[in-house]
């Protein structure tokens, strides 16, 4: 027998999916469901390219700065290529930086090498709920789990929607403790996920998604579903005029 989940065709979730039917369901909706997307910014494909240099060098110690980043650069012109965003060049200028700041990783050792792809896919299951939450960690050692986060600001701390993302990561490896790395190109930080911290939040995400179940469950209309939730045409969430477009047809402003 299919649950709500699989009626709509979603076969399993993910923390940046829980996050963002938090913080904004009628774009979850508009994503998910009736598969209506918007372009990526340039920041996203900054984080992507930068990643990516930094676990070139994190793998292999021999590469210097600039080996690390001849992989990064080619990666964030290749996505940005057709992009019309404003930052596309300030973006970009960041991402030696970044790299500078990412190889300080050096100091924990050699991470263990995923047996497939870049990274170390995860999936777990959460107490009633019918999918699997799925996940992948950057980079995995043999007593911790740390996460880039690239950004033009390093926070003091964790915010909420990472924390629900590192409960996630918890869960799939208890006995190893989970750090987010912050780095803009001037700096760095490393924040990690305390006991009261992952309890907190495995809670939060146990219920937004168990909650995301039993609204699934009100229809198999996805476009009825969407009449149901609160919906905001002034949010950040919809600055992208493709995605902005698309919302006027479900949600009519």
């Amino acid at each position: 027998m299919s649950n709500s989940f699989e009626n709509h065709g979603v076969t399993h979730l993910s923390a940046s999916q829980l996050n963002l039917w938090i913080a904004c369901p009628s774009l979850w909706i508009l994503e998910k469901l009736l598969k209506k997307r918007g372009g990526v910014g340039c920041a996203a494909h900054r984080g992507t390219a930068s990643e990516a240099g930094i676990s070139a060098g994190l793998f292999d110690p021999l590469m210097s700065h600039e080996d690390c980043l001849a992989v990064a650069l080619p990666i964030y012109d290749r996505l940005t290529a057709l992009s019309g965003d404003p930052k596309r060049d300030s973006e970009r200028a960041v991402i030696p930086g970044m790299i500078t700041q990412g190889l300080s990783l050096r100091e924990h050792g050699l991470p263990i090498r995923p047996s497939e792809g870049d990274q170390h896919r995860i999936e777990i299951r959460l107490e009633g709920v019918s999918v699997p939450i799925v996940g992948f960690l950057d980079w995995e050692y043999a007593d911790e789990v740390i996460d880039l986060k690239t950004t033009l600001r390093v926070p003091s701390e964790m915010s909420a929607p990472h924390l629900r993302q590192a409960s996630l990561y918890k869960t799939a490896r208890m006995g190893k403790r989970v750090r987010f790395f912050y780095a803009s190109d001037k700096k760095s930080a490393k924040h990690t996920l305390n006991r009261e911290q992952y309890d907190q939040a495995i809670k939060e995400i146990t219920l937004t998604a168990q909650r995301m179940e039993r609204f699934l469950g009100l229809s198999k209309d996805a476009r009825e579903l969407a009449a149901l939730v609160p919906h905001d045409s002034s949010s950040f969430y919809f600055n992208d005029p493709a995605v902005k477009a698309a919302a006027i047809e479900i949600y009519g402003f």
